[in-house]
């Protein structure tokens, strides 16, 4: 398996280290102990204005939590539109046990799924739905990047296969009338809250 360092630097985004960046991983941390504390397996990320980038805060978020959870993590590249992550394709498992992903390990506990095929270019509900009931069983929490579907009106029918659903929003880009637009459409019994990122 490559390093995380030359994966990161691969798909464009920094590398996030405890020695590095020691304020980004404690508050990371802090959300992650929450998410564990919370019992919720399946965790929907969603931008609460099109501005915002999951994968990075996703990525950094799923590494810090399968330190804090110790057990494997999953993140989706589930963006409806476009998905973020299909430079991992090179560093995929070449036996991939998955139909329609490429499976890439990050870390020792931390792997990312990306559509790929035919598939590549959207992410269907069916497709979700089969692999968040089949083919996560094994994993402590899953981490699903949201992006793209409240712009299908499939965002409803996602936020249903999800455990808790926390919205990213960006410090000075998003307004307050995203985030209280994206909190009315999310059920209150799966509102986690929001993650600002800078």
């Amino acid at each position: 398996m490559p390093d995380t360092e030359s994966i990161f630097r691969a798909i464009g985004i920094p590398t996030l280290s405890q020695d590095a960046s020691p304020e980004l991983y404690t508050a990371l941390f802090r959300v992650a102990r929450r998410l564990r504390e919370s019992r919720r397996k399946v965790i929907g990320l969603m931008p609460a204005s099109p501005t915002v980038a999951v994968p990075p805060v996703g990525l950094h978020l799923g590494l810090v939590l399968a330190d804090a959870c110790q057990g494997a993590v999953c993140y989706i590249d589930g963006n409806s539109r476009w998905p973020a992550l299909t430079a991992l394709t090179p560093f995929a498992e070449k036996n991939s046990p998955l139909d329609g992903y490429a499976l890439t390990w990050i870390a020792d506990f931390f792997v990312v799924m990306t559509p790929v095929g035919i598939r590549k270019q959207r992410l269907e509900l069916n497709l979700l739905d089969k692999t968040l009931g089949d083919d996560c069983e094994g994993y402590a929490h899953v981490l699903v990047d949201l992006t793209g579907f409240d712009r299908l009106g499939e965002h409803w029918l996602a936020y249903d296969m999800m455990d808790g659903v926390l919205l990213i929003a960006k410090a000075g880009v998003t307004t307050e009338q995203d985030i209280i637009r994206c909190h009315k459409e999310i059920p209150k019994s799966r509102d986690l809250g929001v993650l600002v990122v800078g």
